[in-house]
């Protein structure tokens, strides 16, 4: 299904990209890491504006499965939110994309235009194996994930609501406050 999300279009297969969100294959961040912000992230994706749970739903993508979820900042914003990036794997092609710009030494870079923008303070960028190879690794993309793959790089608010102090880069700290209220 062609799909334009401006300055993308992409071609998607929405019926097996669902499929294999159904499958059992891809899983809820919670289940993958018990730091606060993945425990978090799998509570309050249903959260996220309208337009992006729409929008994932289009694509037959499970929001509360990202191949990678992560905070930005590391800390949470005086509204009480955190501001989240990742990926979330579609089965499918970008049709057309931004032109790649340059900076002054040659480096490649995006512009503020150059995103998808599905709701306000939600923005997602198109990526795929010819041009972000790092992002198709056995560590991001669910391990027998459909080919063709377009990878969704997204960022975007989610309020905190997990019963946790924050801190993300304290592995053993998190354990150990997991067990305290049985997430």
């Amino acid at each position: 299904m062609l799909i334009s999300c401006p300055p993308y279009e992409i071609d998607v297969d929405v019926e097996r990209t669902r499929a294999f969100y159904r499958s059992g294959n891809a899983r809820p961040t919670s289940e993958g890491c018990t730091c606060p912000g993945c425990q978090n992230y799998d509570k309050a994706i249903r959260y996220a504006p309208a337009g992006v749970l729409t929008f994932l739903d289009s694509l037959g993508i499970d929001p509360r499965c990202p191949g990678e979820a992560y905070s930005i900042k590391g800390v949470l914003e005086d509204d009480g939110t955190v501001w989240y990036s990742g990926w979330y794997y579609a089965v499918g092609r970008i049709v057309r994309r931004p032109e790649q710009r340059l900076d002054d030494k040659g480096v490649p870079f995006e512009a503020p235009d150059d995103s998808y923008r599905p709701a306000e303070h939600a923005e997602i960028c198109f990526r795929d194996r010819e041009h972000d190879s790092h992002l198709f690794g056995r560590s991001l993309c669910p391990e027998g994930f459909p080919q063709p793959a377009i990878a969704l790089e997204f960022f975007w608010y989610l309020p905190y609501l997990v019963d946790l102090l924050f801190n993300q880069y304290d592995e053993d700290e998190n354990k150990k406050r997991l067990k305290k209220i049985d997430l």
